[in-house]
C-alpha cells in the first residue's frame, strides 16, 4: 500500500473459515516500524470490522491505517497483523509513503496560493482593464 502523509490507506485481506462451527475472530496489529526510530504507532492502525463471528465462509475485513503528518516520504514502515480466535495467523503489513496528495498550506503560499486564489488574481486583473479601443497610457 501506498499514501502520503496524513492520508489514511486501507489494506483488504481475507479471513476464512472452514470449520462446522462459529468463529470469533480479533484483530491485533503491531505498530508498523521504519528506518530509524521511524514508526506508525498501533492507534493508527484500526480494523474495519473490529471483530467479527463468522460462520462457516469468508469475510473481506480491511485494515486502515493513518499515515502520520510527520511521515517521511519514500520510507517503507512494516509490521504484522495477528488474526485471533483460530489457530494464530500473521499477516505481513507494509505502508509506504509517497508524497502528500495536497501540499501543506504553507507551501501553496511560497508557490502563490491555491487554484482559487489564482483564478481571483486573474478576475481582479482583467476587471481594472479598460474595455474597447487602445490601451491608455
Amino acid at each position: 500500500m501506498q499514501g502520503g502523509p496524513g492520508e489514511t490507506v486501507r489494506a483488504p485481506f481475507l479471513v476464512a473459515n472452514e470449520y462446522d462451527r462459529p468463529l470469533d475472530i480479533t484483530f491485533e496489529a503491531s505498530a508498523l516500524r521504519g528506518e530509524g526510530d521511524a514508526e506508525i504507532p498501533v492507534e493508527r492502525i484500526a480494523f474495519e470490522p473490529p471483530s467479527l463471528t463468522l460462520a462457516r465462509g469468508q469475510r473481506v475485513v480491511q485494515a486502515a491505517i493513518t499515515i502520520p503528518g510527520s511521515a517521511t516520504p519514500g520510507t517503507t514502515y512494516c509490521g504484522e497483523v495477528r488474526v485471533k480466535g483460530y489457530q494464530a495467523r500473521t499477516i505481513a503489513l507494509a505502508v509506504s509513503v509517497g508524497e502528500p496528495a495536497v501540499p501543506p498550506a504553507d507551501d501553496r503560499k511560497r508557490r502563490g496560493g491555491t487554484r482559487a486564489d489564482a483564478r481571483s488574481r486573474r478576475k481582479a486583473t482583467k476587471s481594472k482593464r479598460p474595455r474597447g479601443g487602445a490601451p491608455q497610457a
